[in-house]
């Protein structure tokens, strides 16, 4: 599978600029590298509809209809009109998962177990290996805590290879998900290093999930928080201490985070021998 530390071309929506001018700015002012802001999305969090790309030639997209969205369907993007538009032609899977879900590893993705809850027509087992054909990965089923709406894997854990993650220090969980979380670290044979996690816990806020930073190419972005000053400079050590090889750049994140999101939900990318981008532009399609 390819890595987001192997892409080479990075998209951001165009509705950040619009819904989030300050984050934005910040953002803007932080990436080193060309990005592209895509058009006609109907949110900022692109990584939940775009395709999971498997090698260079393949790509695969499953289904973006959560439940949390029944209410707001205006709020689901067209993923079909935007591949073709990118000329990206994914197979399809009629799985409905958020890429924020599915946290790559080079063979193996971890996906909660939401993603049952989502696909209650279907047995788990037969999602699991279809999930398995469409990756060519092997996939490690983790849980959801109970009162986490969005139920994704990339707010709790990364993978920094295949047999060692990134997770949030486990002292902020509640001590039976605690125990969970620890039995499929276990039953998967995997190796983990904490890091810092201060969660408002409420319904919805993103604040103090270090987790969910942004990787591409040679560059940790990472979200840090108002008023959390000592928290963000723990993050900052831990993290420069994991990634010694790449470097960490902190980005100040406040309405994005407070509507439920941070780095790597608002980004995505893929990795082409081709460099369509030139600069930092935005591609604009029409709908037809």
């Amino acid at each position: 599978m390819i890595l987001d530390k192997e892409t080479n071309i990075l998209f951001f929506s165009k509705k950040i600029k619009e819904q989030h001018k300050e984050d934005w700015v910040r953002i803007q002012n932080s990436i080193t590298e060309n990005y592209t802001l895509l058009d006609n999305t109907n949110d900022i969090w692109i990584r939940d509809f775009m395709p999971i790309q498997v090698n260079y030639h393949q790509y695969s997209c499953f289904s973006y209809m959560p439940s949390y969205l029944k209410n707001n369907p205006e709020l689901i993007s067209n993923q079909k009109e935007i591949c073709k538009y990118l000329e990206i032609e994914p197979i399809y899977s009629s799985i409905k998962i958020d890429g924020g879900n599915i946290v790559k590893g080079k063979n193996r993705v971890i996906i909660t177990d939401r993603i049952f809850q989502e696909n209650p027509e279907r047995n788990s087992l037969s999602i699991t290996k279809e999930i398995e054909e469409l990756l060519n990965a092997e996939v490690l089923i983790f849980p959801t805590e109970k009162d986490d709406f969005l139920g994704h894997a990339d707010g709790m854990l990364r993978f920094i290879d295949d047999s060692t993650v990134v997770i949030n220090d486990l002292k902020s969980y509640p001590r039976n998900f605690r125990r969970l979380i620890k039995k499929a670290i276990i039953s998967h044979n995997l190796n983990y290093i904490e890091v810092p996690c201060k969660p408002k816990r409420d319904y919805i806020s993103a604040i103090g999930f270090y987790i969910n930073y942004l990787e591409f190419q040679n560059f940790i972005y990472l979200p840090i928080f108002e008023s959390m000053e000592k928290e963000n400079e723990e993050a900052i050590e831990k993290i420069s201490n994991i990634f010694t090889n790449r470097t960490v750049i902190p980005i100040l994140l406040t309405t994005i985070a407070q509507d439920g999101g941070l780095l790597n939900c608002i980004s995505w990318s893929y990795k082409t021998s081709e460099h369509i981008s030139t600069g930092n532009e935005i591609y604009e399609y029409n709908k037809q």
